[in-house]
């Protein structure tokens, strides 16, 4: 709700900073979350700044909200974005409204887990009426700070190409796939699904010069080290790694792994001991 811990009190954003701007929408609040609300000045002299832009900046950093995202959970998070894409297949198909017990039954998790995870986030539904899909998907999407993404793609190979074709990096969609580099540049073919491939001596100064902050890396081999490296000089933030190696990035870049390997590896020793409840975080990798 917009509080951090100091000294042991609980303070909202504006008081825990000192803050005088009577201008802000979150000045005076006490329920909301300040990060969540539209038009706040945590900063000063960069009115431009989008949205995404003053989260990373400023609220990324600020005690106040990274007190609340140490008490979010994981289960939670993960929650609310199978919510998300739930609610937009839903409202994609003509259906206007949704209860969070017909939400729930979908995703085999209780109506009032539902009604908790989205609270947390001041999302709330009309007694007797549900929510309206359309205002959900925008609510979540916000919360989630679900905006339009530019992701560089580096690799050529399989990976590469069934990675252009998933509609989760779409163009119409959050992240979409903006260039792509391939590891080596010896290659007959220079453009993949209409895509200009570019050499890996370019990555660096592309990555920053447009303020890239999420990179996939979907090749495998003695490259993958070497592009780590050009990664842990640039301005991205998360990497998705599709190759099947652990990387060493700086501490300030998040990796997530999807490795398809070591996940057929965990449904063959599942598949063999049948009487096993699958546990939560290998049902998640």
């Amino acid at each position: 709700m917009g509080k951090g811990k100091y000294s042991k009190k609980s303070i909202v954003c504006w008081e825990y900073h000192h803050c005088k701007r009577a201008n802000c929408k979150a000045y005076g609040k006490t329920e909301v979350k300040c990060w969540l609300i539209t038009g706040t000045k945590c900063h000063t002299g960069e009115e431009d700044l989008s949205e995404q832009d003053k989260f990373n900046r400023y609220c990324a950093v600020c005690t106040v909200y990274r007190s609340f995202a140490k008490k979010t959970p994981p289960g939670s998070l993960v929650r609310l974005a199978l919510y998300c894409q739930t609610v937009r297949n839903i409202h994609n198909q003509g259906v206007k409204t949704i209860s969070s017990r017909y939400l729930g039954n979908l995703l085999r998790v209780k109506p009032s887990q539902v009604r908790k995870d989205l609270s947390e986030f001041n999302i709330t539904g009309e007694s007797g009426f549900g929510y309206n899909t359309k205002a959900l998907e925008n609510d979540l999407c916000k919360a989630l700070k679900v905006e339009k993404v530019p992701v560089v793609l580096i690799g050529s190979g399989d990976w590469a190409q069934t990675l252009i074709n998933e509609p989760a990096f779409k163009e119409q969609r959050p992240f979409f796939i903006k260039e792509i580099f391939a590891p080596t540049y010896n290659l007959k073919e220079k453009t993949l699904n209409n895509f200009k491939i570019l050499p890996l001596s370019k990555l660096l100064p592309y990555i920053n010069k447009k303020d890239i902050q999420v990179a996939i890396i979907a090749t495998s081999g003695t490259q993958v080290k070497n592009i780590v490296e050009i990664l842990n000089n640039s301005s991205v933030r998360i990497i998705l790694n599709f190759s099947s190696m652990r990387l060493e990035a700086n501490p300030g870049i998040k990796v997530f792994d999807f490795n398809l390997q070591v996940k057929l590896g965990i449904v063959c020793f599942y598949l063999h001991n049948p009487d096993l409840p699958v546990l939560p975080e290998h049902a998640l990798l």
